[in-house]
């Protein structure tokens, strides 16, 4: 009931407001826009960012905050470094996440051809050779795992594998994500290719990945429904 009137008492406040002033341009400058930006070291808080764009100056003053879970009481402060934790880290602090481009596919004639290395052709046999203004190049954004304590020995958790985790084109590393056990991973990827779409809906297939200490990979769980010519479960 609380929640009802509360809601009721805002739609009235936005009648009355839009009754007194039209929304401009100007008005929507002096909004400030809000982005979350994670958790807090102490896994009391969380930080999120304002930015206010400025007319005169021709670009945005951005400010920070951390705010208390419980009371959702918030702090300006000054920078994030000492209090944001980085979600790439595992939170036992073993491991960290990250992604790069890896050569997977061999598309080009030079890949086919050496000899050939004036030429600049393409060697399609698939669909999904272009997407908007860019070609399949044989490239595929992959997840890698990387021990703290030996950052040389960075593991690609997709091995082989011709799909793209971040996804492209505007994936980011919000396509993946530690458990708070610090024993898996989840990671977003469309393992689906022209052949096996088909007709079928294209779901994003969520994969699992369980970590042993010796950085390997012991079992991958693709959960989610992918129809023909198979359907994993």
């Amino acid at each position: 009931m609380k929640y009802f009137l509360s809601l009721t008492a805002l739609l009235l406040s936005m009648n009355s407001f839009s009754q007194k002033a039209n929304l401009s341009p100007e008005m929507l400058w002096k909004l400030g826009r809000v982005s979350g930006m994670g958790m807090a070291k102490d896994g009391k808080h969380y930080i999120f960012s304002v930015s206010f764009p400025s007319i005169e100056e021709n670009k945005s003053n951005r400010e920070f905050f951390i705010a208390d879970i419980k009371t959702g009481a918030a702090l300006n402060i000054k920078s994030t470094d000492d209090v944001l934790a980085d979600k790439n880290v595992s939170p036992d602090g073993k491991y960290f996440l990250s992604d790069k481009e890896v050569s997977v596919q061999k598309v080009k004639s030079t890949d086919v051809y050496p000899a050939l290395s004036k030429s600049n052709a393409y060697i399609i046999d698939n669909l999904d050779y272009r997407h908007w203004d860019k070609w399949r190049d044989g490239k595929f954004n992959h997840v890698f795992l990387t021990p703290v304590a030996n950052p040389a020995s960075a593991k690609d958790i997709m091995p082989g594998e011709m799909f793209d985790s971040p996804q492209k084109p505007f994936g980011g590393d919000e396509d993946y994500v530690w458990s708070p056990d610090s024993k898996s991973l989840v990671y977003v990827s469309k393992k689906n290719t022209a052949r096996t779409m088909r007709s079928a809906p294209i779901p994003i297939c969520i994969n699992t990945t369980l970590l042993t200490a010796v950085l390997q990979i012991s079992r991958l769980e693709c959960r989610g429904t992918i129809k023909a010519p198979h359907t994993i479960q």
